[in-house]
């Protein structure tokens, strides 16, 4: 618009300078005809002035000029019309001048106007384009805050609304099917995950049963009872193994949804009284320096699985006659142990079944168990190890 307006502005200025030279050509003619018939011609300066001149080429030649106003005191432009012309044996100059001014207050009244056609039109589009863009973008939102309040976990349909826009209205419809799609992909997966979980501990149980009544026959060789040691302790991790990857799924699909203020303290406390004896056989001392106001906002089920594993993890990999020592307040928590030698791989603790030692009989799921809950719950976990200590903290969110 403002291109199409300078365009405008040049276009009508030619067209004005070409009307005045035009008008100014016919009053020279006039003004030689007039002399060429002998007649006497009135000039009145600065619009018409004529004088002989000696021998002279004849000439026309146009041209802007500054004339001073006396009355406004004030340089005005004026357009100019020069020519010399030989009439009746003599030689003539004759000027003619017409005022720039009424052109140029021509030329601001149609710029005047153009602007404002251009600001009443922009006006106009802007607000057209709002209300149409609102009416547009409304149902599209209202399904993009449909799609984003959608959670799997609550086993409803997502609704999204008609737009009566045809690309929204397909992407609605590709959008639904799909989420259709995953939600039944996931109560199927969850729905295996129990019935195998359910279905393979049973037999596990059987054959645990079984192995433990074969133990207490006599009339078995040593060889025999070693082996069936071997296979009792394979069904067992088995069945542990069995009910940790159930866990970790439950986790994951974020089934541990209810929360509540609860206070780790207390938690911390009463598993240290299940881990008593083992502490005790171990000779591990603890030193507790949670704050008695520890409390923080999770789900029990999820806060007690992660204290159990994260001590479960520092007695045993702890050496006989170590200690550890607990601290927790103000938005974390910090479980530090003796222990036997640097990690050589921290950045594979938290890593499903890692495990340092290979001969360990640990599935290698504790810390993994503890890095899924700390992600489902928005907290940070982490490793660190200061000689002869090995520490896991864990930051709350606050």
């Amino acid at each position: 618009m403002a291109i199409t307006g300078i365009m405008i502005y040049v276009v009508i200025s030619a067209v004005v300078t070409k009307q005045l030279d035009e008008k100014l050509t016919d009053i020279s003619v006039r003004i030689g005809q007039k002399l060429s018939d002998g007649g006497k011609v009135d000039w009145l300066k600065p619009f018409v002035e004529v004088s002989e001149v000696g021998t002279a080429p004849e000439l026309s030649v146009f041209s802007d000029t500054l004339i001073m106003n006396k009355n406004e005191n004030e340089q005005e432009e004026y357009r100019q019309l020069t020519v010399v012309r030989k009439i009746n044996q003599k030689y003539y100059q004759i000027d003619v001048r017409e005022s720039k001014l009424e052109s140029e207050d021509l030329i601001g009244l149609l710029a005047g106007i153009i602007l404002f056609a251009v600001l009443l039109l922009t006006g106009s589009l802007i607000i057209v384009n709002r209300r149409v863009a609102k009416s547009i973008w409304t149902p599209f939102y209202k399904n993009l805050h449909a799609i984003e309040d959608f959670s799997i976990q609550n086993n409803s349909q997502m609704l999204l609304g008609y737009t009566g826009i045809t690309e929204f209205d397909a992407l609605n419809n590709a959008v639904t099917k799909l989420t259709n799609q995953i939600a039944s992909d996931f109560r199927n997966i969850k729905q295996f995950s129990e019935d195998a979980s359910h279905e393979i501990q049973t037999p596990l149980a059987i054959i645990s049963a079984k192995m433990e009544s074969i133990l207490n026959d006599q009339g078995l060789t040593e060889p025999q009872l070693e082996t069936i040691r071997v296979v009792l302790s394979a069904v067992n991790r088995l069945s542990k193994l069995n009910k940790e990857l159930l866990l970790l799924t439950k986790i994951e699909n974020n089934q541990f949804m209810a929360s509540e203020k609860i206070n780790l303290k207390k938690i911390l406390h009463d598993k240290l009284l299940e881990f008593q004896e083992l502490l005790e056989i171990r000779e591990i001392t603890v030193d507790n320096q949670c704050a008695e106001d520890f409390e923080i906002e999770c789900n029990p089920v999820l806060a007690e699985l992660m204290i159990n594993n994260l001590l479960s993890n520092a007695i045993n990999h702890n050496i006989r006659g170590g200690s550890i020592s607990i601290s927790g307040g103000a938005g974390f928590l910090e479980i530090r142990n003796t222990g036997r030698s640097e990690i050589a791989h921290p950045e594979k603790l938290f890593t499903r079944f890692y495990k340092e030692n290979p001969s360990s009989n640990s599935v290698g799921l504790g810390l993994a168990i503890v890095a899924k809950i700390c992600e489902v719950q928005g907290w940070k976990v982490s490793y660190s190890f200061i000689k002869p200590l090995h520490g896991f903290h864990v930051s709350f969110k606050i």
